[in-house]
């Protein structure tokens, strides 16, 4: 699980700072030729713990799914309402966003019932596959881990002294880069598809 996985990578984190009352992580980055991309990893929650997970890379979609979730408990509701089998009892707001959940590919009515398009585990279910996948995540854990270092390093040889001390807090943002630049090389070499238009291959849900 991607998304795991970079839970998991070991980095420092930048201390938060003020920026006109609002406490943020500020950065730049440049923009150059055949990069690869951003990616987007979230985590929307309901009152009882249940999840959606979201990694939503650039290079395989327009808009991210987490956009349209993001700020938008109801809908969040919904789909894990939906995930735990309820296909009645919405009220009229409800029943227009899922609407535009079947519209947008998250959602299909079958009959009478309302069914999920993504992947739906139990928190028991995603734990035993975690298990299986754990040799799989330490190997590629170790291999950034080690790419993070050589990035550091080199970043360290090159910024002034004066905020040199800050160096390795920037190891966390290239760890990004590990996961993304081998999904483009996937996703140009044709061993992965470009999701289709409401296709949703990196979104998630793990149900308490």
């Amino acid at each position: 699980m991607p998304a795991h996985l970079e839970y998991n990578i070991s980095h420092n984190t930048p201390a938060m700072k003020k920026y006109a009352g609002i406490e943020a992580h500020i950065w730049g980055m440049e923009v150059f030729p055949g990069a690869p991309g951003r990616v987007l990893n979230s985590r929307q929650c309901n009152a009882n713990g249940d999840s959606i997970y979201f990694m939503d890379f650039s290079e395989n979609t327009d808009e991210p799914d987490c956009f349209f979730f993001d700020r938008y408990q109801n809908r969040v509701n919904i789909v894990l309402n939906i995930a735990h089998g309820q296909s009645t009892g919405f009220s009229d707001n409800d029943k227009s966003e899922i609407v535009e959940l079947i519209k947008r590919g998250f959602v299909i009515k079958s009959g009478e019932d309302l069914c999920l398009q993504l992947p739906v585990f139990t928190e028991g279910q995603y734990e035993e596959l975690l298990t299986l996948l754990k040799s799989v995540i330490d190997d590629v854990k170790e291999k950034v881990d080690k790419i993070i270092n050589i990035f550091v390093d080199i970043l360290m040889q090159h910024m002034p002294v004066s905020i040199k001390n800050n160096a390795a807090v920037f190891g966390m943002y290239k760890a990004v880069d590990c996961i993304l630049v081998p999904i483009k090389i996937m996703l140009n070499n044709g061993l992965l598809h470009r999701a289709t238009v409401n296709e949703h291959p990196t979104t998630y849900i793990v149900l308490k």
